[in-house]
């Protein structure tokens, strides 16, 4: 199955801070967004796990199904091979293979609802946290989060020249490179391009008609530019997925 992706958003954003924990071994503050606006973890009155960027690549994870084994109460399972995962957040979700059904737990990027089961393969690529909600959460999100609300927060532009690049090979010749870079464009204006290529061989063999299969290829590309003054911050963001 191949998937292409072409989107596009513009929002106004806020600037935004992570926490990690710092070089003498204190936890500095984290701040979310799980309420819609920029709170203290610690001052959220929800059931929320939050993991930073520089800890998920620590962790290795890869794509969402990969919050599952350190998220307590949620579980992601493929319903078809490694497509149309069922979510459940303390046993509430969607249990069914067609990819036009809305799922129960609400799976937002950048504050983008992702409506069918079958966009919730996306890779991470250069994110910034994510949140998993549990309980309830159609107050602020409205339907579709029943079983709770997973956001994913892109990495967004700085006024400082940052960027990473992780690499990896592995078995089946499984390649991943991921890579982003971002600082200031001009007195106001800042950009950050984050790029992702995953490519892994096929791993089954059939001995009756031949052909190998369950290779994947991600190919992903992320440009931005955001616009920051004392009363106002704008973000534009391009983004293009072949999966």
């Amino acid at each position: 199955m191949k998937r292409r992706i072409l989107s596009t958003s513009i929002a106004l954003v806020a600037a935004m801070q992570a926490g990690a924990v710092s070089s003498q071994g204190m936890l500095e503050e984290v701040i979310v967004t799980a309420q819609k606006r920029e709170q203290a973890l610690s001052d959220v009155s929800l059931s929320v796990t939050a993991f930073t960027g520089e800890t998920m690549r620590a962790l290795n994870f890869k794509e969402p199904r990969d919050l599952a084994g350190v998220v307590a109460n949620l579980d992601m399972k493929g319903t078809q091979g490694d497509i149309n995962p069922a979510v459940t957040i303390r046993g509430i979700g969607l249990n069914n293979f067609n990819a036009n059904n809305n799922p129960s737990v609400g799976m937002y990027v950048d504050e983008v609802f992702l409506s069918s089961a079958a966009m919730m393969t996306l890779s991470m690529m250069d994110v910034e946290r994510v949140e998993v909600l549990k309980g309830p959460q159609g107050t602020l999100y409205g339907r579709n989060a029943s079983g709770g609300a997973i956001n994913f927060i892109s990495a967004k532009p700085t006024r400082e020249l940052d960027g990473f690049i992780d690499t990896s090979y592995g078995d089946y010749d499984n390649a991943r490179i991921e890579a982003a870079i971002g600082g200031p464009l001009g007195d106001v204006m800042s950009g950050r391009v984050s790029v992702l290529y995953d490519d892994r061989g096929d791993s089954f063999h059939d001995n009756r008609i031949g052909p190998d299969f369950d290779g994947i290829t991600n190919q992903s590309i992320r440009g931005q530019l955001q616009w920051d003054t004392d009363r106002l911050s704008a973000n534009l963001g391009l983004s293009y997925v072949d999966q």
